[in-house]
């Protein structure tokens, strides 16, 4: 769907990389374009997929009648990573369904053609 990277903090990241690279790199220096090329975190391209455009890209935050989070359910339904603020911007799912040039529909149309042509899915490497 043409998702881009997150931009997840070093110090917020679940990857063991990031997690190596905490204790011995600050974040503003993480931040600069000193080490742009150095790939610390690899959660930036792990971000979860973007389902629809409403504030959490269509998971279930652990939202209550009340509107409160409770504190015994954190985790039950929040994603492992934060999703990418460009699912606000047209770059989901659902935005993408009924768009007929959208890379969600080259890439169903794409894989309708191999399923459809023999040539495509049939033979040896």
């Amino acid at each position: 769907i043409g998702m881009t990277e997150g931009n997840i903090r070093l110090y917020d990241a679940q990857d063991p990389v990031a997690k190596l690279y905490r204790p011995c790199v600050p974040q503003f220096l993480y931040d600069s374009s000193l080490l742009k090329n150095i790939s610390m975190n690899r959660d930036n391209c792990r971000t979860p997929m973007q389902w629809s455009s409403d504030g959490h890209g269509g998971f279930i935050m652990n939202k209550y009648g009340d509107g409160s989070n409770k504190a015994s359910m954190k985790g039950v339904s929040d994603p492992w990573l934060p999703v990418n603020d460009d699912s606000l911007s047209g770059i989901n799912v659902e935005s993408q369904e009924d768009e007929e040039h959208s890379m969600l529909m080259i890439y169903r149309n794409l894989l309708a053609l191999r399923k459809s042509e023999p040539a495509l899915f049939r033979g040896d490497l």
